[in-house]
């Protein structure tokens, strides 16, 4: 037993030097991938979270935090980014050095904490394996919070061990303030913060005396860190619970009857990959049958999310059961980007993260991590906290869908353990202990075809063709920057890996059509419609191309054909309806919006534009009707109000529609046709002085506005008159 714990005393040197190895070998792989990445034409091609966290980070810097959006998810890593950006002359490739910086000492403090259980060989192991882990180097390449939050967990654990063998209270401050950040990064691993707490008072703290005391120092550290941005959050978004606007949101993505473990949409929300704030409040609002406010976004989605799993506990246990399959896959799901395809473009990913028949890492890692028991680990110095955090952070992971950067979570102590596993089994070959030797190897055999092999279980993990995915993406990063002959070379690719794929000849018909040459977009989109008929994206592009070339009839035939096939194809009533206004016939374009809005009771904006259709016939009472009923649904929208006081003001009704008017103003003040209607509207109660007042101001906000100077004269022309 002596000489087995002298082989854990690893001296103060030797933490030094396998700190500066693990930290050289990290930091070197991710600069290596890194240059090589910057190289390729999808680098700084941002996209849904990457570009919610860069456009946050850019506003930060140049308007101040405002917006609701500002709180649509966690700010911590918009506001490190800022910072970056703020003295930065490349802002994202220095964001990324930055990033792989933090995870170089991710690895750092994988290897430290392992020293706290094992041997100095052991412990170089697990900070090598993480040095070389090749999904941590790649999402410390992407502009997502996965190396802030997993630094700060790391940190966090660090710390509270270090605690535990001297119990100094800047330790515990320490880590609370680390497990703060990090939940301002990624809200979900605010778990981690009762977890270290039960961890203080049954294990860490020791003597009674320091438990209760040391534990509320642990809370007052996250709840003085988190007050911040909880009164920002507050003060920009209206929410009284932290953090509750993305929790709320991606809970119900991923606890609801459409879920899969991969999918990422609302109910209700437009068809799209991934989640904008747009989108999330439009389906908010469309869901819940009338507008919401912002700050009561995040609290309505967790309620559906829990009414989902409590109304529907068979259905939610076997979504779970399907993430945890996810989960311990050693495939890596990816969300919009092609995990696999980014990591086989370059150096050195292309050898340590791949997906060809083991997947590795991870399909590695976990079943030698399974073996962990074997190796040796001082019996005073128990793995409690590193069990109960991975626990933790599985069991909330599994609430917010099974992607890749979820899982990186717990990763780091996983690593731990199959660098223990590893050296265990090791360990019992060299002492000839072969009887337990076969007895364990089996075990890691079977575990590696298991884990390995639920990922090809039809349906079961939602794996992807990674290269035709990997053209795709390509092709858009490409288009994005307006190189479209290269992006339809992609685009080519991508069909012939997968003529199935509507999308490649969507895409190939947008390139033509914006090239104007609309013969050849429209056969590619005939084409789309031929793989995929239940797509009406591709019928949608058809129609504007009609209306463009004006064959009215033509388009008149397809939107009838759209209605018949797609009853919920708002977009093809709105332009029948359209054609319609176009040709007077007002009270048929009213009807086929009404026809919209039974086809489907979510598309409140029928009603507004059957409101405004009326108004153009100038059919007052029923436009009055019409935006009143659009009311019920939005009683803040801003332009039902402005069009209802136009309606009052026609029917002489200038007390009712000065007060609509105020509101728009009250609402929009810098928006100058609140101003011009109430110059109107006083104008036509002969009061020049005060129309002409209201006037002014509109022409300071925007001296171009339209019927300006026409209003002027009329105005001159009353005070001349008077």
């Amino acid at each position: 037993m002596a000489k087995r714990i002298q082989e854990l005393a690893i001296t103060t040197k030797d933490r030094i030097i396998g700190s500066a190895l693990v930290l050289v070998v990290a930091l070197a792989l991710r600069l290596i991938y890194l240059n090589a990445a910057a190289s390729m034409p999808t680098f700084g091609y941002l996209t849904f979270d990457l570009l919610h966290f860069h456009n946050l980070a850019v506003s930060i810097i140049q308007d101040g935090l405002i917006g609701h959006e500002a709180v649509f998810k966690a700010p911590f890593c918009s506001l490190a980014l800022s910072q970056i950006y703020g003295f930065a002359s490349n802002p994202i490739f220095q964001a990324l050095v930055f990033q792989c910086i933090l995870g170089s000492l991710s690895a750092v403090l994988i290897y430290l904490i392992s020293t706290h259980f094992y041997s100095q060989r052991l412990s170089m192991t697990a900070g090598m394996i993480a040095a070389l882990y090749g999904t941590l180097i790649y999402f410390d390449t992407e502009l997502l919070p996965v190396s802030l939050t997993v630094f700060l967990i790391l940190a966090a654990v660090y710390l509270l061990l270090r605690y535990e063998l001297g119990h100094r209270i800047i330790f515990i401050a320490g880590a609370g303030v680390a497990l703060a950040l990090a939940g301002a990064a990624t809200p979900e691993t605010l778990i981690l913060v009762p977890v270290a707490g039960w961890w203080i008072y049954r294990e860490g703290a020791g003597k009674k005396k320091f438990r209760g005391r040391h534990c509320l120092i642990l809370l007052l550290a996250v709840v003085l860190v988190t007050v911040p941005f909880a009164i920002r959050n507050n003060s920009l978004g209206g929410e009284t619970i932290p953090y509750v606007t993305d929790i709320g949101v991606r809970m119900a993505i991923a606890n609801q009857a459409g879920a899969d473990g991969r999918a990422f949409a609302l109910p209700n929300g437009i068809r799209e990959s991934g989640q904008s704030y747009v989108n999330a409040f439009d389906a908010t609002n469309r869901t819940r049958g009338s507008e919401l406010a912002p700050a009561e976004m995040g609290g309505f989605w967790m309620s559906r999310a829990v009414g989902f799993i409590t109304s529907h506990p068979i259905d939610w246990i076997t979504l779970e059961l399907r993430k945890l399959a996810c989960f311990i896959s050693g495939y890596e799901i990816s969300t919009d980007r092609p995990i696999y395809f980014i990591a086989g473009e370059r150096m050195p990913l292309q050898v340590i993260l791949f997906d060809n028949f083991i997947s590795i890492p991870f399909g590695l890692i976990l079943p030698f991590a399974l073996l962990a028991p074997l190796a040796f680990s001082n019996p005073h110095r128990r793995q409690k906290l590193l069990i109960w955090a991975t626990i933790a952070l599985l069991a909330v992971s599994m609430l917010f869908n099974a992607f890749a950067y979820q899982r990186i979570l717990f990763v780091p102590f996983v690593i731990i353990w199959a660098a223990a596993g590893l050296w265990g089994l090791v360990g019992l070959y060299q002492k000839q202990e072969f009887r337990r030797f076969y007895t364990w190897l089996p075990v890691l055999l079977v575990a590696i075809i298991v884990v390995n092999g639920i990922a090809k279980i039809p349906g079961l993990v939602p794996t992807i063709d990674s290269e035709f995915e990997g053209k795709m993406f390509t092709a858009n990063a490409l288009l994005a920057s307006n190189r479209l002959d290269d992006a339809k070379e992609n685009y080519e690719a991508a069909l012939r890996l997968d003529p199935r794929s509507s999308r490649p000849y969507n895409s190939i018909a947008n390139i033509y059509s914006q090239k104007g040459n609309d013969s050849l977009a429209t056969v590619y989109y005939n084409r789309a419609i031929g793989v995929d008929p239940t797509d009406d994206r591709p019928l949608r592009s058809l129609a504007n191309i009609l209306k463009r070339r004006q064959k009215l009839g033509e388009l008149n035939h397809l939107l009838v054909g759209v209605m018949r096939e797609f009853p919920k194809a708002n977009w093809a009533y709105h332009e029948y309806a359209s054609l319609h206004i176009r040709l007077k016939e007002f009270t048929q374009a009213a009807d086929i919006y009404e026809r919209s809005f039974a086809a489907d009771s979510t598309d409140f904006e029928s009603i507004f534009r059957k409101g405004e259709t009326y108004l153009m016939a100038d059919m007052r009472q029923e436009a009055e009707a019409e935006f009143l009923r659009y009311l019920q649904y939005a009683p803040n929208s801003v332009p039902a109000r402005a069009n209802l006081g136009q309606v009052y003001a026609r029917q002489q009704r200038i007390d009712e529609a000065r007060r609509e008017f105020e509101f728009v103003r009250e609402q929009q003040p810098g928006n100058p046709a609140a101003y011009f209607n109430l110059a109107s509207l006083f104008y036509q109660t002969n009061d020049p002085t005060r129309a002409a007042s209201y006037l002014d101001t509109a022409a300071a906000m925007d001296h171009s506005f339209p019927g300006l100077e026409e209003m002027r004269k009329m105005i001159d022309s009353a005070r001349v008159n008077q």
